[in-house]
This record gives C-alpha cells, sequence and structure tokens, in this order.
C-alpha cells in the first residue's frame, strides 16, 4: 500500500473532526514539499472540491507527481451529447487550472450517473481521452458493494475509489477487493479514519453520534488490545490488506501530514497477521456511510 494526499481541504472546509476548516496557501505548498521528499507522489482531487485543484496546480509542477481528478456533475436525468461536452470542457479546465497537459486518471465522481441513460458516451469520452494520452486511467469513484459489482461487471474501468477503514470492511468480505485485483483494476481507499470519526475523541464530535459512543468505545478497546494508538490501528488495517493500491488522507496542516508519516513508518514493522481485523467491522450503513450523516443530524 502507498499513500496518496487526498486534496479536498485545499479547497473546502471538510472532515467532520476539522476544526480548523480549508489548509491556508502557505500551508498546502508546505505539505505537497514534504510529501514528494517522502515519496508521497500522488494527488487526488475534483473540480467539486472548491478551489483545491488550482491550488494544488499552483504548488504542484508538471514534471512533479500525479493527479487524479474527476469528472464534474451532471445535472440531466440522462447523458446526451451536451452532457457529455460540458464534462469534457470541465476535464480541459482541470487541466488548465492544474497547469497540466495530461494527468494520471479521471473519475466518474458520481456513482449516480452510471446507471444513467447514456452512460455509454461518458466511457467513450473518457477512453478517448485515454487514447489520446491526456490520462492513462478510467476510474469511478463508488460507495456500495452494489454499484463496484456494477462497474466490475458492466464498465472498462482502470480504477476504482472506494471506502475501506476498520468500520466499513464491506468490500473486503463480499469479495470485490479481490475481483478488483485479479481484473488489474487498481484499488484506492478512502475515508481509511472515516472521516476523523476513528480518530477523535468521542465527546469532541458532533452530538449526533451519540447512538454510536458504544461502537467508539469497542473501536478504543480494540486498538489498545492491538497495543496500537486509533491512527495506527486504522493504518495498519489498510497496510494489512494486499488489495489496497493506495490509500487516499487528507490532512488539516503539516503537524498532522508529519504524524501520519511517522506513524505509515512505524506500522511497517508491525506484525499485522497477527491481528484479527474482523471483529471490529460495522454493518450500520448510517454509520460507515457518511453520505448518510445528514440523516443522523436531523434526528437531534
Amino acid at each position: 500500500m502507498k499513500l496518496a494526499l487526498g486534496t479536498a481541504q485545499f479547497g473546502l472546509d471538510y472532515g467532520v473532526s476539522n476544526k480548523s476548516g480549508k489548509v491556508p496557501y502557505d500551508e498546502v505548498e508546505s505539505i505537497v514539499e514534504l510529501a514528494l521528499s517522502n515519496g508521497v507522489d500522488l494527488f487526488d482531487t475534483a473540480p467539486a472540491y472548491g478551489d483545491s485543484e488550482q491550488v494544488l496546480g499552483t504548488c504542484l509542477r508538471e514534471d512533479t507527481g500525479a493527479v487524479v481528478t474527476k469528472t464534474s456533475r451532471i445535472e440531466s436525468a440522462s447523458i446526451d451529447r451536451k452532457s457529455v461536452e460540458l464534462v469534457e470542457q470541465s476535464f480541459y479546465q482541470s487541466l488548465r487550472r492544474l497547469k497540466r497537459h495530461s494527468i494520471y486518471a479521471v473519475m466518474i465522481h458520481n456513482p449516480v450517473d452510471l446507471v444513467k441513460p447514456g452512460i455509454e458516451h461518458l466511457i467513450d469520452l473518457l477512453l478517448e481521452l485515454k487514447a489520446a494520452g491526456k490520462i492513462s486511467r478510467v476510474g469511478a469513484s463508488l460507495y456500495t458493494p452494489e454499484q463496484l459489482d456494477l462497474v466490475l461487471k458492466e464498465f472498462p474501468i482502470d480504477l476504482v475509489q472506494v471506502p475501506v477503514n476498520l468500520l466499513d470492511q464491506r468490500l473486503l468480505r463480499g469479495g470485490q477487493l479481490a475481483r478488483c485485483r485479479k481484473r488489474n483494476v487498481e484499488v484506492h481507499a478512502r475515508s481509511i479514519f472515516l472521516q476523523g470519526f476513528l480518530l477523535a475523541e468521542f465527546d469532541s464530535l458532533p452530538i449526533w453520534f451519540e447512538p454510536y459512543r458504544k461502537t467508539h468505545v469497542a473501536v478504543r478497546k480494540f486498538t489498545k488490545q492491538c497495543g496500537l494508538t486509533p491512527m495506527e490501528t486504522a493504518i495498519a488495517f489498510i497496510s494489512s490488506l494486499n488489495v489496497i493500491d493506495y490509500a487516499v488522507c487528507g490532512v488539516a496542516n503539516i503537524h498532522q501530514f508529519r504524524a501520519l508519516l511517522k506513524t505509515v513508518e512505524r506500522i511497517q514493522s508491525t506484525e499485522l497477521d497477527k491481528i484479527d481485523f474482523s471483529k471490529i467491522a460495522c454493518d450500520d450503513e448510517n454509520l460507515i456511510s457518511p453520505n448518510r450523516w445528514k440523516e443522523l443530524r436531523e434526528r437531534q
């Protein structure tokens, strides 16, 4: 497993445990420089991440690092020629913001687009960009086992970005990650800290997490049994999976990033095969799916 730097926080106030808001530009420069000097050379961004692409393009030279971005939002219920033209225009805007002639990959950002009539037109566009040398891989950002099942069955995808963490082990237990490995589909794991839930002290989390206090306590107990810190345990789990190519992590400041790098280094000497991570898995999608957290908030 390699580390990739998520850049949503470079353009947005992102993450349930993020108290400092969007990362200042000077801090971004320092984080990117530290990443490259430590072999972290893959950067994940998207047009939807505020001015993340522009910030990244300003502080990352074209001859350094690799960039993954995503398709723009498709408002229509079906994907027609106009929709594809807008996505193509957005892609070239992304290149200009990133100050690059080509990038590593483009992912379909909204999995809902995968089931819209005319999806083949969007796939064709991405394949054309790949054939033209503008991208190296065609990908999809997904959330559920069903979505990954669909992609593996129906689409010529080279890369997927999916949620995987201590609590959310659905894709591991369902065999989807193993199928990705068999088909040579690159896997980028995101939400490895569950947007900070796994790292934060429970009383610092929003009140609407109260129904999951026992789950949080169980995670803390598990980490102590492992003899690891919460961050070490979360990273150890991802590191133990040979079906993960990259772990995408965002940071709010350079101090967090230094801590992350040191943790990854320490975990390399840990005997991970002796830890049974499966017993901490959780099936409650209201917790393990951040896109459902709005419902938790509204219940309060």
